[in-house]
């Protein structure tokens, strides 16, 4: 037997199976739809709706995938339990309901064909949670109607692709009213999927299927995140200027760098929050700074000191502020017009000679004699 054949008995069979045991009255949530649908657009919006006909199947995921329409709104229903639905407006309906809302009627002329806005999906809510709590409170206390219960609009779907991954797989509920807008001006379709069965029985495994999904989807979106690319700053001294000195700013100018900052090197991230410090080393012939503690902790000393090779050139073992490079000092001299003044200053007259009282005394000390000096010339 063909796999096609095999693929569409098990559809029938799974169909069968759902529908045993359900009180289901054909039409039901038919007229109730037209109802619920007419009254939410006249009273949300005083938008005139007409809804010549109603369609209804139960289809499987990948069914239902196949069957989104090309455009329009699509977005998610969230029910109780954790059971999730869709729902699709038409783009003329959404339009029609954005305009409505915007310039307080529904232009003549047929709109133009584009993607479906996030302010679009904000303009249409109200009017989608209007027509699932009038189903709701239409049908419920009617047997077999209980999958209609409980849902409200979630969030919009930009994604089709997502819509697969997005949704449990199992049977779903297709309704799909044809929707004449202000006497017929334009026309359009409001329909959408949920659970063939009410999250009853099932709940637990429709929200552990749920519960799964959000756990792949954010397993992947960590994975994502993590695997990109993280900038970093490593801060080696931060200077203060005034503004005179920042206008005047020029090439070749030389900053006082600490000795103490080659121990403090402050990591940070592009909003300059602190992550880590560290000190200034070298590896693999190039600069690097080793972490010595994480946040704004003080740096670790006991890690070791960087080697002679990792100092900065011009910088000095000894705390403290120290230039770059150090310069011989200039003599000291007294400003010129200073040396002026003292150059026309009287000289000073001859100290006289100072007495030291006579001769000498003998010393009382003999010298010897020393003989065979050659004569002096």
């Amino acid at each position: 037997m063909p796999d096609g054949a095999n693929s569409d008995d098990a559809t029938v069979l799974r169909r069968m199976a759902g529908s045993a045991g359900m009180d289901r009255r054909p039409g039901t949530s038919h007229r109730a739809l037209k109802l619920v649908l007419a009254r939410a657009a006249d009273e949300a919006l005083g938008l005139d709706l007409k809804i010549p006909a109603v369609d209804d199947a139960e289809v499987s995921l990948s069914e239902l995938v196949e069957q989104l329409p090309e455009d329009g709104l699509i977005c998610q229903l969230q029910g109780p339990h954790g059971a999730l639905g869709l729902c699709c407006v038409s783009a003329d309906l959404m339009t029609s309901v954005v305009e409505i809302q915007t310039i307080g009627m529904v232009a003549s002329q047929p709109p133009a064909p584009r993607d479906p806005t996030p302010t679009d999906a904000s303009l249409c809510e109200h009017f989608v949670d209007a027509v699932f709590f009038g189903l709701a409170n239409t049908l419920r206390d009617l047997e077999g109607e209980e999958w209609t219960q409980g849902y409200r609009y979630g969030a919009p779907v930009f994604d089709r692709r997502q819509i697969g991954v997005l949704l449990p797989d199992f049977a779903y509920r297709h309704l799909r009213a044809s929707v004449l807008i202000t006497a017929g001006s334009r026309e359009g379709t409001f329909s959408f999927f949920l659970p063939a069965r009410p999250p009853d029985g099932r709940s637990r495994d429709l929200r552990r299927d749920t519960l799964e999904e959000l756990e792949m989807w954010s397993q992947s979106i960590e994975r994502g995140v993590l695997s990109s690319d993280a900038d970093l700053r490593a801060i080696l001294w931060r200077q203060k200027l005034s503004l005179s000195e920042l206008t005047n700013l020029k090439q070749g100018r030389e900053f006082l760098i600490p000795r103490s900052a080659l121990l403090d090197i402050k990591v940070t991230d592009l909003s300059r929050a602190p992550l880590a410090v560290g000190r200034l080393g070298m590896l693999d012939g190039q600069k690097a700074v080793m972490v010595t503690a994480l946040g704004e902790s003080e740096p670790d000393e006991s890690a070791p000191a960087p080697d002679a090779s990792s100092q900065l050139p011009g910088t000095m073992p000894d705390s403290g502020a120290e230039i770059l490079e150090e310069k011989p000092k200039a003599p000291h001299t007294a400003p010129p017009e200073v040396m002026d003044a003292l150059s026309d200053l009287p000289d000073l007259p001859d100290l006289p000679s100072p007495d030291l009282g006579g001769d000498l005394p003998d010393l009382g000390v003999g010298l010897p004699k020393i003989d065979g000096l050659p004569d002096l010339d």
